[in-house]
């Protein structure tokens, strides 16, 4: 019988993980296709983390020969009183209130028409959405404030995991992390590109030497969710 471990991808900056219920027993024919790994991405193909995904789809069907099946579906002090289109998600409400800002939470669909009415003064983004969305048509500045990061996760039911063989659980792990430094690769090869191409578009991009005050600012967001989404993964990501 085949059995199918299903990966949830999990948004969002230090977001609680979801894991999905694996099967109870572990398969033990040597049959190709034997194993199988559903994952969810976002529905973004250029994202560089969902082409992260497809590598890590390729790495483990090689390497297993076809015994795992992947199927993939598709300055601080400046923000004082800017309001900030923000996503809809509690922690980054609270960052922005953090650095001064009055955040304003709305979907992504109605993001362009902030900005161009004047609901919002601006709206935190990655350089290739503002290109994608063409957000650059109202908007007329970028600064690279790196204010925080919202991580595509791989999650999975461990005590699935600990039940397939060795060598499988070797190849999902080593493909995990190769997929990660894939999507790091692409994001440091396409990020001047983008950028290049927003300044062609008029924009000015101010890039941010001196980050400290924007660390200093958010940094009692930690304290506040310590407890509830565990100090140990928080310690994981300031390592």
């Amino acid at each position: 019988m085949k059995k199918t471990l299903v990966f949830l991808l999990v948004l969002g900056l230090f977001s609680t993980m979801v894991f999905a219920q694996g099967g109870k027993e572990a398969p033990a024919a040597d049959a190709k296709g034997q194993y199988v790994i559903k994952m969810g991405t976002p529905s973004n193909p250029e994202d560089n983390c969902v082409k992260a995904f497809f590598e890590f789809e390729k790495l483990v069907e090689e390497r297993t020969n076809g015994r795992v099946d992947v199927q993939v579906f598709h300055s601080a002090a400046d923000f004082n009183g800017m309001k900030i289109r923000v996503m809809e998600s509690p922690i980054m409400t609270r960052t922005f209130e953090l650095l001064g800002a009055v955040p304003v939470p709305l979907s992504a669909a109605e993001r362009y028409m902030a900005l161009q009415t004047g609901v919002v003064h601006g709206a935190e983004n990655s350089v290739g959405i503002i290109v994608s969305e063409k957000e650059y048509e109202v908007t007329d500045y970028v600064s690279l404030t790196a204010h925080n990061i919202t991580p595509n996760i791989i999650a999975f039911d461990k005590n699935y995991f600990d039940k397939l063989p060795a060598d499988i659980q070797e190849v999902l792990l080593q493909a995990g992390e190769e997929a990660g430094a894939f999507a790091t690769r692409l994001d440091s090869e396409s990020q001047q590109a983008t950028l290049d191409t927003l300044k062609s578009l008029g924009m000015k991009v101010n890039d941010i030497a001196d980050k400290s005050s924007f660390t200093k600012a958010v940094s009692p967001i930690y304290a506040q969710y310590r407890d509830e989404i565990g100090g140990d993964i928080i310690d994981a990501f300031l390592k």
